[in-house]
């Protein structure tokens, strides 16, 4: 009976998400009017920092947790296996997913094409920064020197705070500005002063996909325990679904009504911020160094990542098949991982 009760729990849970998302994303559109920013500030700032909060939160709570409850040795494995896990997912499964998308609403005629309509520059740039951070991080857990390791995370830190300035100067006042917004979720049903309303709105859908992927996270956490999966499983595959679940909703939803940008910036923007902010904590907090499932899962990541990123560089119209080949890595690395259970 209970396992019935947590499987609907989690479809409910999964409903609230996506209905978070889609205040969230229709907040952050009418931000970018408001205050004219372009879309590629809209997608790889505002939303990938409102929507990788979960992930940012989680493993931070569990090492701390940890370490406070003495089980560090636990909540470390759990906590580096969700920094890992979240980039890892952004740039195989939600490629793919994104690719599926496209060619489902373009068979549904919701979208006219299945090539994205994006400015390859800001795409090109996301990757870049994503490429120099990731290796810094990963490459400090080769490095026993203390003092390096600080580097490395002070490196980090810099590099994103570089990248957020450098985006949000590039995209003031940016003739890339989407004016084919729907009305304020909010505006419907009372009537605030617009700026209000918009950062009351983002505020509320923000704390509602914090809570809802927290709670998400139990329901895993309960069926992992059922199932009797080790933590180092939950942390590098099941977890991450959870946490990333309000980057892929939000893509999905803007892939549909033809905002490629935001849809792609959504993404390669919270996974500049992943391979910076979280691997930053994994740097400070934790041992952080990995086993052949880690160094698998890592290199899936950049494979996947590179790929997508030549036909970006090479191409200046990038189909949605592209996108497929993530699932190709996912599907790969979830082979090598139930080789090494079984």
């Amino acid at each position: 009976m209970q396992v019935c009760f947590e499987f609907f729990g989690a479809f409910f849970l999964l409903a609230l998400i996506v209905f978070a998302c889609s205040l969230f994303t229709n907040a952050v559109e009418h931000f970018g009017l408001e205050f004219k920013f372009g879309k590629n500030a809209i997608g790889s700032i505002f939303a990938a920092l409102g929507t990788t909060a979960p992930e940012t939160i989680v493993p931070l709570v569990a090492i701390i947790g940890g370490i406070l409850a003495g089980d560090e040795s636990v909540a470390c494995e759990i906590g580096v296996g969700a920094i890992l896990g979240s980039p890892f997912l952004l740039s195989t499964i939600t490629f793919f997913f994104m690719g599926v998308g496209i060619y489902i609403f373009k068979w549904a005629k919701a979208r006219k094409s299945i090539i994205l309509e994006v400015n390859n520059r800001y795409i090109i740039r996301d990757f870049k920064f994503f490429f120099v951070n990731y290796f810094v991080a990963i490459g400090a857990s080769f490095v026993k020197f203390p003092l390096v390791k600080f580097l490395a995370l002070l490196f980090l830190i810099i590099s994103y705070v570089y990248y957020f300035v450098q985006t949000l100067s590039s995209a003031k006042n940016s003739d890339d500005i989407d004016t084919e917004i729907e009305e304020l979720a909010l505006a419907k049903i009372c009537k605030f002063n617009k700026r209000a309303a918009i950062f009351i709105q983002v505020i509320l859908s923000l704390i509602l996909l914090i809570l809802c992927a927290h709670l998400f996270v139990l329901k895993i956490k309960f069926f992992a325990d059922f199932l009797h999966i080790q933590p180092l499983i939950l942390s590098l595959i099941i977890m991450p679904i959870a946490t990333e679940l309000p980057e892929n909703v939000n893509s999905l939803l803007w892939l549909k009504h033809e905002k490629d940008t935001f849809a792609l910036s959504n993404i390669t923007g919270a996974m500049v911020f992943q391979s910076a902010i979280p691997m930053s904590i994994g740097i400070l907090f934790t041992p952080w160094v990995f086993d052949v499932n880690g160094l698998v899962n890592i290199v899936c990541v950049i494979l996947s990542s590179v790929i997508l990123y030549f036909a970006f560089v090479c191409k200046k119209q990038v189909s949605a098949k592209m996108f497929l080949l993530g699932g190709l890595f996912y599907l790969a690395f979830i082979v090598f991982v139930l080789r090494n259970i079984f």
